[in-house]
């Protein structure tokens, strides 16, 4: 799962660093958008889940991404998007 991680955040910032940009700052001025569907698969971060793990990693390495979470799937509580 790491190198899927690694594979998804060079895709997202490539074209955005210069030869001078740290890795950490190419992540940091990523401002795209983030579209996640089948959103509720990443609920209960608070039940450890995998992909609730990732989402959030995803979200703090590139910090300044807007997110927009989709699911057809019905939610009790917004809490647990």
């Amino acid at each position: 799962q790491g190198r899927r991680m690694e594979e998804i955040i060079k895709w997202l910032t490539t074209g955005s660093a210069t030869t001078t940009t740290s890795t950490l700052g190419v992540e940091q001025s990523f401002d795209g958008v983030l579209v996640l569907d089948e959103a509720h698969k990443a609920k209960n971060l608070e039940a450890d889940t995998s992909t609730a793990k990732l989402v959030v990693e995803l979200q703090n390495r590139l910090p300044n991404a807007r997110v927009l979470y989709c699911s057809a799937t019905g939610v009790s509580d917004i809490h647990h998007m």
